[in-house]
Formats: C-alpha cells, structure tokens, sequence
C-alpha cells in the first residue's frame, strides 16, 4: 500500500503519497498537497 499512518498524541492520520504534514510547537499542525 502507499501513503502511511502518522500518529501524533491522541489522534491518527493517514498520509497520502506526494503530500506533506508539519505539527507545530502549539500542537496544530499543518496539511499540504503538493
């Protein structure tokens, strides 16, 4: 399978190919497609 799971605290994401996550110092993070 492509993409992976990103576990961060309490919640999980999957994370498609080709795109981007960044957690910031506050605990939000930041989504983007490239």
């Amino acid at each position: 399978m492509t993409g992976h799971f990103l576990r961060h605290r309490d919640f999980e994401l999957w994370v498609e190919p080709g795109t981007s996550l960044s957690f910031e110092r506050d605990s939000t993070f930041r989504f983007t497609t490239r």
